[in-house]
């Protein structure tokens, strides 16, 4: 049986624990800043390496943009520790509401 992780960002780790505690399965916060010139630093604060699996929870909203920037990194940073399969969790997902359709935008 695979061995899988749950982690979410602080800002979402209510939902992380609903869903690990779920599963069966542990949740760890990630560890997250953002340096004065706005780039994002996330870390896993334990050994993904050991896992086969990661389920990854981020809410995007506020800071929709910013939000899926470090999801991303947090994605590729578990790929190259070796995590085969990564499941990302948004219970936001931004959309393009405020436009008439992606590229034009509404008067």
């Amino acid at each position: 049986m695979a061995k899988y992780l749950v982690a979410s960002f602080p800002w979402s780790s209510d939902v992380g624990i609903d869903v690990a505690n779920a599963l069966g399965l542990t949740h760890v916060v990630l560890e997250t800043k953002q340096f004065p010139d706005g780039e994002s630093y996330v870390r896993y604060p334990v050994d993904v390496s050991t896992y086969d699996g990661l389920i990854l929870i981020q809410r995007a909203y506020p800071e929709q943009n910013t939000r899926l920037i470090q999801a991303m990194l947090a994605i590729h940073a578990a790929r190259d520790l070796g995590v085969k399969h990564v499941h990302v969790i948004l219970p936001y997902l931004p959309t393009q509401g405020r436009t008439g359709g992606l590229g034009t935008v509404s008067q």
